[in-house]
Formats: structure tokens, sequence, C-alpha cells
């Protein structure tokens, strides 16, 4: 049951006030009535009773009911208020109306009274209603706002037509400083983005409208090898009708996350590439001192159980366990040489120029250039320079430069090129030479085998290409290789250049 109307009747004459609670009887209303006479008697209702709507006679006493609407005003309280009174002209009718009554009642026409009330009631319950959602509206835009413009994300809001509409500080920070260009309302999105983004942005955009939704990463590149990679999020936005109204775009820096995820598979990388070493290493060790040791024992055993070998015999013997011992030292100082490479990978970084680590090898091995004829022929203008162990990059280049004239074919002179490029994140150095050439159909997964070779008419322990690769990896990077036998070999080392963020 809904509560009853609350109304405060202001009326000095008693006659008067019973003759309007008499019409008001009358009516359907529900409703509870307070009846006062007198200016205090007003002020303390307004705060004590708290009237849904006010009843007011104009002419009293003590004040008029133009004097009871300023009373009601100062409260700063919105209750409907309907004068009553006798005749008076149409220009204080109009008047009042202006000052804020909410209507006028002649005294002689109460039947209009019940109709009043109703319609006033209902009227300040929309006013009021809609001031409420105004309120709200407004409170949830300064909410929204100030979201929009606290936040570490960009934001940008474009109509289905992919002009700019809003975009927050962050926003207008990203496209000044990341694409050098400046974004304003009105403008087409399409045209402040980079030129080679447009094509898939604005087929991203053509399927968000019909009401899909995308998500993906990008990476800028600054000077200095320096990437940076945001994540975009674009999103539809609609109305309750399911319309499309709009698109929002998030655009969130997420190059610490993502510098954090590549740290990680590069560790995870170097620890399964270790594991592959430890492997390696336990089976040369395995492998490659189990034969000299096992001719040292049996040689041993054979002296030891034959007292009666002839003098011949026996120094046959000893000739063989001092070849044994030789191959079991050579093998141990190999081991200890490979060993002592990857203890020595904490060496200090430095500036390294390419013409000078090829000039250095070159004038140290310049006889066996001279003898055999050879050509070494570099690229070094596009990247000249390399931040990295010195000691490490020398012996990269030596051993393959040393490698190409080893195997050089026999019907030519030995050519070497050495170039360098940089790429994004990388720094890259390609070794071709004209030589023998390698079956990689045959081989593909021995060439930087330990003591692997794969032409038996040239000296080497098949060190050269395992060093390589190690201190390759040691440095952070790859190196791959493509042959063609009796043609060509083609080694390409790629370093991988970490990224920083600004």
């Amino acid at each position: 049951m809904k509560q009853p109307i609350k109304i405060l009747q202001v009326e000095d004459l008693e006659t008067d006030a019973d003759l309007i609670n008499r019409e008001l009887l009358k009516s359907k209303l529900n409703f509870e009535r307070l009846w006062v006479s007198d200016k205090n008697a007003f002020e303390k209702a307004l705060n004590d009773y708290s009237p849904d709507i006010i009843l007011c006679d104009h002419s009293l006493p003590s004040f008029t009911s133009l004097d009871a609407l300023q009373i009601l005003k100062a409260t700063g309280k919105r209750i409907p208020f309907i004068v009553i009174s006798g005749t008076v002209s149409e220009e204080f009718v109009v008047n009042m109306m202006k000052e804020g009554v909410d209507d006028y009642i002649i005294k002689d026409r109460l039947q209009r009274l019940s109709s009043a009330i109703t319609n006033t009631l209902a009227k300040a319950g929309s006013e009021k209603e809609k001031q409420r959602h105004t309120e709200l509206l407004i409170k949830s835009e300064a909410n929204l706002r100030a979201i929009f413009n606290n936040t570490d994300l960009s934001f940008i809001l474009i109509d289905k037509q992919f002009k700019i509409i809003s975009f927050n500080h962050v926003a207008e920070q990203f496209f000044k400083y990341q694409y050098n260009s400046k974004i304003a309302e009105g403008l087409e999105f399409i045209n402040v983005i980079h030129e080679s983004r447009r094509e898939f942005v604005g087929g991203i955009l053509n399927s968000v409208v019909e009401g899909k939704k995308a998500d993906y990463e990008i990476s800028i590149e600054k000077p200095a090898n320096i990437t940076l990679w945001f994540a975009l999020k674009i999103s539809p936005i609609m109305s309750d009708g399911k319309q499309i109204l709009g698109v929002l775009i998030s655009i969130e820096n997420i190059t610490d996350r993502k510098n954090t995820e590549l740290e990680k598979e590069r560790m995870t990388t170097e620890i399964i590439q270790h594991n592959k070493n430890l492997e390696q290493f336990a089976y040369i060790i395995s492998h490659n001192l189990r034969s000299p040791v096992a001719n040292i024992i049996g040689l041993s055993n054979m002296i030891q159980n034959m007292p009666g070998l002839n003098k011949a015999d026996l120094q046959r013997c000893i000739d063989g366990l001092a070849l044994s011992a030789n191959k079991l030292d050579d093998t141990i100082i190999d081991l200890n040489y490979i060993l002592q490479i990857r203890s020595d990978i904490n060496e200090q970084k430095e500036i390294i120029k390419l013409n000078n680590i090829v000039r250095d090898i070159s004038s140290g091995i310049s006889l066996l250039i001279n003898q055999e004829k050879a050509f070494i022929n570099t690229h070094f203008s596009e990247a000249d320079e390399f931040y990295s162990i010195k000691s490490y990059v020398h012996s990269i280049f030596y051993n393959l430069i040393t490698n190409s004239i080893k195997y050089r074919h026999p019907l030519r002179d030995p050519v070497i090129e050495i170039k360098s490029k940089t790429e994004p994140g990388k720094f890259i150095l390609i070794f071709k030479d004209n030589g023998l050439g390698i079956n990689l159909n045959a081989h593909k997964e021995k060439v930087f085998g330990l003591y692997k070779k794969f032409h038996s008419n040239t000296d080497g322990k098949g060190m050269g290409l395992y060093l390589v690769k190690t201190q390759v990896e040691m440095l952070g990077g790859t190196i791959d290789v493509k042959s063609e036998p009796n043609q060509w070999t083609e080694f390409t080392i790629q370093f991988f250049i970490p990224t920083i963020n600004n």
C-alpha cells in the first residue's frame, strides 16, 4: 500500500482550512494533512513534518505566499507549492509561476484541487527522477573521465567511420613519441598511424564494426637497437539494442613483460643447449679417453704377464704405450682447452672493429695466405662494429678463415667473403668460401661436432667448427650452415642484441 501524501496546508482562517479539507476528503487521494497558520509554524513544519506538497493561501496576516515560497527556497528543498487564494489578476498568476509556484487554485474552484495535486506530484516525481539520472550520469562520467585520464593505458574512442571522438593524455603521448604524429578529435584514425600498418589496422577495424574483437601485439623499433612492445585491444561499443556505436582502442606498453618472456625463452634455450653440451662432453670423455686407456691397460698387462718377451716385442709394447699416452694427453689438452673457453665468458666486453680483427688474423697467417693464394674480401659498410668479447670474436673469425683455406678446392684459389649486417634486434655475420663444401644430406647433424672431419685428405683434428659453435652460443648467438659439395660453404651467425626499455 502506498504511503499517504503528506500535505502541509498554510491558511489563517479555520473555515477556509476546513473547506479545503472537505474538498480533499471528497477526492480519492490517500493523504494526511498538517494545518499551520503563521510563519513560525510553517518554518517548523518544513523541518519536522517534511511534507510532500504545500497548499498555501496567498494573503496571510503576517506573510504572503510569496514569502512562504522564499522561505522554502532558502531551505534548499524542492517541495511542490500550490497557491490557493481568491480572485487575482492574470499578471499576478504569471509572476507567481515565474517565481516557482507549481500551480494556482481559486478558492471558488476547489474541484480542480485533487487533479492539481496529482499532476503536480507526478511532474515533481518525473523531474526528481530526471535529476537523479542526471546526477548519476554526471558522477559516472566523472568516474570514467578520472579512469580515462589517470591510467597507464592509451585509450582512443572512434566512431563507425573511424573518426576520432575522444582520447586520453597517454594516447596523445603514445602517438607523439612512437609515431611522431598528432591526434585530434575529428581526424581519421587510420591517418595518424604509421603508413606501413594502415592496411592491417583497417582490416581489423572493419571486422570490429561487425561486432568482433581484436587482440594483438606490435613492436616498434627505436634508435640504438631499442625495441618497444605494445598490446592492443580493439573492441566494439554497443548499445543496449546491440547496435555498433563506435570502437574503443586500448594500447598497453608491455615492453618489460615481453623482455622478461624473451629472457625466459633465452635462458630455457641456454639450459637445453647446456644439457646437450654436457651430454656431448660426457660422450667425448667416454669415447675418446676409453680407447687410449684400453690400449695402455692392454699393453701394460702384456708386459706384466709375459716376462719372456723378446727385446723387439718389448720395444713395440713400449712404443704402443707411448703412442696411447700421447693420444690420451692430446685429448685431455683438448678438453681442458674447451673448458677454458667456457670459463672465459666473464671477460670484459668492448667495441670491436671488424676490419681490425680481419687485419690482425691476416697478418698472423700471412704465410698461409700467400702460400695458398687466398683472397679475403670484407663487406662491413653496413655494420663495422660489434660490442662483444674480443677474444671470442677473434677466435670465431680465425677458425672460419683458416677452415676455408684448409678445405680449399684443389682446382681454384680460395676466396673468402665476409659480410656484416643488422636487422631489428640482431647483428649478423656471413662467411662464404668457394672450397670443397660439405655434404649436408649426410653430415648436417655432425657439422659442429667435436673431432668431426668430412674430408680425409686434409690435416686437422675436427675441433674448429665445434669451437666456433661453442663460442657463438656462449655469446648468446646462433650459427647455421649451407653448402654445395665441391662448390661453396656459407656460415651465418646471428647475435641477438638485448632490447632496452626507455
